[in-house]
């Protein structure tokens, strides 16, 4: 069966079930009767318009009119630093946001469709659990080896992030409209792994690259707790989990051998210029350099924990000295990597109309006008017709 007959198929047995007749849908679609007919053949597909409005029309998620009720459920993971009654009041925006995103893997003729190794390490509960030297060995070796995967070299963050999307994992950026959320995973059976980062103008680029490699490790390390996450209980168990998926990023992101190449200098720290100028060079936070010293060996627990609680009296914890994105260079080529994927698919959308303006401005975290300069960079010359109707809307509407 091909996606548009299994679409079909499961409009046909949703209006079966609600007594609603073909006249009446077609009516609220603002379509003729013989273009849905098509639907329900499978000669042709709603575009994410009509499918939202025939879910809005059954009062039901989008995914039960594309998978039916056998679709897999996608199972959610937030930080534990999360309030967690607050972020689960957000799933559905998420959740809207992967149906979309899914549909248009469909449009896109996407079927790569990756999940990365999973490593089942043992967990114990308990928010005071540390991690064991051991535990902390195999994570860093862990990261090692995913370098390899991605084979990261000597490459910068910002490109690994690139190398990661290359290796099959869906990574979206988004606004989450607040800045207390940095990030979540996602999988979904059919569709599989996703990481969602708050590119909130609030969090620094560099909290964004971390939080990457963040929620790669939880997809590496716990999706066998995904489903169990959303329950508070386990918010203990949360908290060492997120011990473990921090280290493993900061291993990722600071190794070893990057640190032991500066040893001379790292020995004789008078000033923090010398971390300042590391920072730079590894384009990461500052943050994540003092836990790669502590993890290494070179800092001790107490000026770890004074240099935090110093961030904390100058109420500094989230933002970053001398940060990646004062740079021109660097911002602009993370704008150029930043959800390739995903335009690339929205592209091929819009070339078949299939999408409108303000299903690409909630994918995209933008306004309609930058929306509209998105599009710019998707049509040819003798398509500007196109174009200036969307700003006239936009100005005039």
């Amino acid at each position: 069966m091909t996606t548009a007959e299994r679409i079909g198929s499961n409009i046909q047995a949703i209006m079966k079930k609600n007594a609603v007749t073909s006249v009446q849908l077609a009516q609220h679609l603002s379509i003729s009767r013989q273009t849905l007919m098509n639907y329900l053949r499978g000669m042709s597909t709603p575009d994410c318009i009509k499918l939202i409005e025939i879910a809005d029309f059954f009062q039901m998620p989008v995914q039960d009119i594309l998978y039916g009720n056998d679709h897999s459920q996608t199972s959610v993971l937030f930080r534990s630093a999360l309030n967690y009654s607050d972020a689960l009041s957000s799933l559905d925006t998420f959740s809207e946001y992967i149906d979309i995103y899914k549909y248009l893997t469909t449009i896109a003729g996407d079927t790569i469709h990756f999940f990365p190794e999973y490593y089942d390490f043992p967990i114990q509960a308990g928010s005071s659990q540390t991690l064991t030297k051991e535990l902390k060995r195999e994570l860093e070796l862990l990261a090692k080896e995913q370098r390899q995967k991605i084979d990261a070299g000597n490459t910068d963050p910002l490109h690994m992030i690139a190398l990661l999307e290359k290796r099959g994992i869906n990574i979206c950026f988004f606004d989450f409209q607040t800045d207390e959320t940095f990030g979540l995973s996602a999988v979904d059976g059919s569709y599989g792994c996703f990481i969602f980062v708050n590119s909130n103008k609030a969090i620094t680029l560099e909290r964004m690259i971390f939080t990457v490699f963040h929620e790669y490790a939880h997809l590496l390390l716990h999706r066998s707790y995904y489903k169990k996450m959303s329950n508070d209980k386990f918010e203990d168990r949360a908290k060492f989990l997120d011990k473990m998926a921090n280290y493993f990023a900061s291993c990722m992101l600071v190794p070893r051998d990057y640190i032991s190449a500066h040893e001379a200098e790292l020995q004789n720290i008078t000033t923090f210029d010398v971390l300042i100028s590391l920072k730079q060079e590894l384009q990461v936070s500052l943050s994540s350099l003092v836990l790669a010293l502590q993890n290494y060996g070179y800092w001790g627990r107490t000026i770890v924990n004074q240099y935090f609680q110093t961030l904390r009296e100058l109420d500094f914890e989230k933002q970053e000295l001398y940060s990646l994105s004062d740079s021109e260079e660097i911002q602009n080529y993370f704008n150029s990597i930043k959800n390739v994927k995903l335009k690339r698919m929205l592209k091929t959308a819009y070339a078949n109309n299939r999408i409108n303006l303000d299903l690409i401005c909630f994918l995209l975290s933008c306004s309609p006008m930058e929306a509209i300069q998105e599009i710019q960079t998707w049509k040819p010359v003798n398509n500007t017709n196109k174009i200036l109707n969307l700003i006239n809307d936009e100005l005039f509407h």
